[in-house]
């Protein structure tokens, strides 16, 4: 009892984690009526079982999180059997072991409130991490440390990357996606842009960098997010981003493998 209790309090943690870092971009829909908004990953680790659900929010209410409780979840695929994820916070739903293998496919069920949504998504073949690191960059401001990776991308057009960096334990909020059209089958090095981290970063920061193998779908979905960024920087109305929820739900379901790897700025 005293280690599932443990664990609970543990994902409920690790919930609302995630839940302050993930969040990027709240959409207005041209005050259109409230939406459902589902984000589910299932990752090649276990315990990494997460969906949110909640409403659509609007620029002026900017990290709002309307959480909607007492929805039935459940991720199926070609290795798993339907299971249901638990609510460990309002709006999130966990399941404590469950996890996904390369190549095969998963879904997504999501009811609430008489409606139903549905997702399916490939999990794709593993990328391997090979370093990540600081360096320079030379940009219209001057020189500047940046995050840095590298990885040798298999030979065969169709890979999709996203990579996550949170410095001293922080999401930068940076949007970082990449596909292979440019350098299949070649060993990349990327720098990382900045996100809405307001520091420069400096001697003793500590960086982590997650590495994500995705699908095109997804890889979609987050660069229609990055566009719709880029839009309001711009001043002008943001699209509404790609979803691969079916129902008529906006968000995502990723299925993708996820690998972290931290260094030290020196």
């Amino acid at each position: 009892m005293k280690n599932t209790v443990s664990s609970i309090l543990l994902a409920v943690v690790a919930a609302v984690t995630l839940l302050s870092c993930e969040h990027i971009i709240d959409l207005d829909i041209a005050n259109a009526p409230e939406r459902y908004v589902i984000e589910g990953n299932l990752t090649d680790s276990p315990g990494e079982a997460l969906v949110y659900l909640s409403r659509t929010t609007a620029f002026t209410q900017p990290g709002t999180f309307n959480g909607i409780s007492d929805a039935l979840v459940t991720i199926s695929g070609d290795d798993i059997t339907e299971t249901v994820l638990s609510e460990v916070y309002p709006g999130v739903y966990h399941h404590p072991v469950l996890k996904g293998n390369f190549n095969n496919t998963y879904h997504l069920s999501v009811s609430i409130d008489g409606e139903h949504f549905t997702s399916s998504c490939k999990m794709p073949p593993l990328v391997v991490l090979d370093s990540v690191f600081a360096g320079v960059v030379t940009s219209f401001d001057g020189p500047g440390l940046y995050s840095h990776v590298m990885f040798n991308d298999p030979v065969g057009m169709g890979n999709y990357y996203r990579i996550k960096e949170f410095r001293n334990n922080i999401y930068t909020g940076s949007i970082t996606i990449l596909d292979d059209a440019l350098f299949d089958g070649n060993t990349v090095i990327k720098y990382l842009e900045d996100g809405r981290y307001d520091d420069d970063m400096e001697l003793g920061d500590s960086v982590s960098i997650e590495f994500q193998t995705i699908n095109r779908d997804i890889y979609r979905y987050w660069f229609s997010i990055r566009s719709a960024a880029n839009e309001i920087e711009n001043n002008s109305a943001p699209a509404n981003p790609i979803s691969n929820i079916n129902g008529g739900a906006l968000g995502y379901f990723s299925t993708h493998t996820k690998q972290v790897k931290s260094f030290v700025v020196q």
